[in-house]
C-alpha cells in the first residue's frame, strides 16, 4: 500500500529502481465510517475466511493515525518546525493507515445481483462456435454493442502499482514489468484495474446519464491465469447508486447468457463471500457445463474513494460524491479452448 498511500508513508532511502514508489493519487483518507460497527465488519471478515484479521485492533490504530493526520492538517504551513514534527508523528503511525487500506470491501446487504429488475431488451442471437479467440471476442463485443449501446473503451495495458493496490490485488498475482532504471509497472490489460485506470482522479458532471457502461475486448494478464494471459470481453459500469448499477449489470448478465448459450446451458450463482475478490461487495459467476465463463462484480464506492472518481454532489449538499462501480468479464479463452468442442 506504499504506492497508494505514497504521501503519507515513508519510503525506502535507496530502493532498487523497480521498487521505487510513484505517487498517482491521494485516496480518500477518512475511513472512520468503516469502523462504526466493528462487530459487523468482523463477521464479514469471517465470511471471507479472514477471521484472523482483528478489526477492533485496526480500528483503534487507525483512530490514532486519523488524530495525527488532523493535527498535521491544522499546522500552520509557514511554521516549518511544527510541520516537521507533525509529519514525523504522522509517519510514526503509518502502519495503522496501511492496515486500514488493506481491509477488503464491506459486503453488500439486501437484494443480490440476480434479484435486480431491469428494462427488457431485444433478444440477442447466440454466438456461432468458432476456434478463433479473436473472431469470438469480436462477435461477442458486437452483439453487446447492438443490445446495450455501451461506450467503447481501449484501456492501457499497464498501470502503476498504486492502482492494483487500490484493488487489493495480491502481489503473487501481479505481472510486473520493469525496464532499465524506470519504476515498475503492472501488466493488467482488460482486467478491472485496466478498465478503471483511465478515470483515476476524474470528476463526472451531473449532466451524464448514469449508469455509464464501458466495453473493451483484448488480453487480460495475471499470474493466476494459464501462461499469465487470457482473452476477455470486459466491461465497467459507473453509477450513482447500488440499485441502478445492479439493474444494469443483471441486464448485461442476462444478455451475455443469451449470447453464449450456443456453448451450453448457462447457469449463474451468487459468489460466496469467501470467494469474492477483495474489492467486491457482491458478485455472480456464470458457468457452462460447470466451467466458469463470466463474472459480474459490484464494488460500490470502495474503488472510487481510493482512486478519487467523483461526480457532483446532490444540490444543497457539501463535500464530494464518489461514484459506484461494477465490472463484468467474459472469458473468451475458456469459451474457445474448453467449450467449443462440447
Amino acid at each position: 500500500m506504499r504506492n497508494l498511500a505514497f504521501r503519507f508513508v515513508t519510503q525506502a532511502k535507496s530502493p532498487r529502481p523497480q521498487d521505487i514508489a510513484i505517487h498517482v493519487v491521494d485516496p480518500h483518507l477518512d475511513l472512520r465510517s468503516q469502523f462504526t460497527d466493528v462487530s459487523s465488519f468482523q463477521s464479514e471478515l469471517r465470511q471471507r475466511n479472514l477471521a484472523k484479521v482483528d478489526v477492533a485492533k485496526i480500528a483503534d490504530g487507525y483512530s490514532h493515525w486519523w488524530q495525527s493526520y488532523q493535527a498535521f492538517s491544522e499546522v500552520n504551513q509557514e511554521d516549518h518546525q511544527a510541520k516537521r514534527e507533525a509529519k514525523a508523528h504522522l509517519s510514526a503511525h503509518e502502519k495503522h493507515l496501511i492496515d486500514a487500506l488493506k481491509l477488503p470491501n464491506r459486503l453488500s446487504s439486501g437484494s443480490t445481483l440476480l434479484d435486480a429488475q431491469f428494462e427488457p431488451f431485444s433478444a440477442i442471437e447466440p454466438l456461432c462456435k468458432s476456434n478463433s479467440v479473436l473472431q469470438t471476442a469480436e462477435a461477442l463485443e458486437l452483439r453487446l454493442f447492438d443490445a446495450f449501446s455501451p461506450i467503447r473503451l481501449d484501456p492501457p495495458r499497464m498501470v502503476r502499482p498504486a492502482v492494483t493496490e487500490a484493488f487489493n490485488v495480491s502481489s503473487k498475482d501481479v505481472v510486473r514489468f520493469h525496464e532499465g532504471q524506470n519504476p515498475a509497472m503492472h501488466l493488467v490489460g482488460v482486467t478491472p484495474p485496466g478498465l478503471l485506470v483511465s478515470f483515476v482522479a476524474s470528476r463526472f458532471t451531473s449532466t451524464n446519464t448514469f449508469p455509464l457502461t464501458f466495453l473493451a475486448r483484448g488480453v487480460g494478464y495475471s499470474r493466476s491465469f494459464h501462461r499469465w494471459e487470457r482473452h476477455f470481453v470486459s466491461g465497467l459500469l459507473l453509477g450513482l447508486d447500488q440499485s441502478s448499477l445492479l439493474s444494469r449489470l443483471n441486464a448485461l448478465r442476462t444478455g451475455i447468457e443469451q449470447t453464449v448459450s450456443s456453448y451450453g446451458q448457462p447457469s449463474t450463482r451468487v459468489v460466496d463471500p469467501k470467494n469474492l475478490r477483495p474489492y467486491e461487495a457482491t458478485a455472480a459467476l456464470t458457468s457452462i457445463s460447470g466451467i466458469p465463463t463470466a463474472r459480474f462484480g459490484y464494488a460500490g464506492s470502495y474503488l472510487s474513494e481510493r482512486l478519487q472518481i467523483q461526480t457532483d454532489p446532490p444540490k444543497g449538499s457539501k463535500g464530494v460524491k464518489f461514484l459506484e462501480s461494477a465490472f463484468f468479464e467474459v472469458d473468451v479463452s475458456t469459451l474457445v479452448d474448453k467449450l467449443s468442442g462440447l
